[in-house]
């Protein structure tokens, strides 16, 4: 016998519309998603940030669909409750399932490829701000990674005994 609640039929029939709302909210986060690639590919900081706020407004929708998917029918995952589904409802929900994961899958990899760009990014930055350094230098402080370099240790005192 399963742990989950088993929700009566008014509630399954919200459970059907929360379980359908999360699918779509995922495939929505995964275009979210590839618009702020290509905000940052375009370096457009405006698009970037509210990319990222409409990233955030729909993930905050989701965590609050999936806490009254876990009222209605537990916190189980959406597979396990696909096994005591009768058909042809398991389907339906192995196929939302397969939705969602399907849409986290893609996001954790165009997260994989945003990380590796903003990385190239800052180490291209870094390089630029080191040759700009370098230039500017005319005291001749900065070495050649355009770092300050250090010098020999200075000691000196004062003979105040004469």
């Amino acid at each position: 016998m399963s742990d989950t609640p088993t929700p009566d039929a008014p509630s399954i029939d919200r459970l059907w519309e929360i379980l359908d709302e999360m699918a779509e909210r995922a495939e929505e986060l995964l275009g979210l998603v590839g618009d702020q690639r290509e905000a940052v590919r375009r370096m457009e900081p405006g698009a970037i940030r509210d990319a990222i706020e409409r990233q955030a407004a729909v993930s905050a929708w989701l965590r609050e669909l999936d806490a009254v998917r876990a009222q209605l029918a537990g916190s189980a995952p959406l597979s396990t409750l696909a096994r005591d589904l009768p058909e042809p409802e398991r389907q339906r929900a192995l196929g939302l399932d397969r939705r969602i994961r399907a849409a986290a899958a893609a996001m954790g990899r165009e997260g994989a490829v945003m990380r590796s760009c903003a990385g190239a990014m800052l180490g291209h930055i870094e390089g630029l701000m080191r040759a700009v350094a370098r230039e500017l230098s005319h005291t001749g402080a900065y070495g050649p990674k355009g770092t300050v370099m250090a010098g020999p240790q200075v000691v000196s005192g004062i003979d105040i005994t004469k």
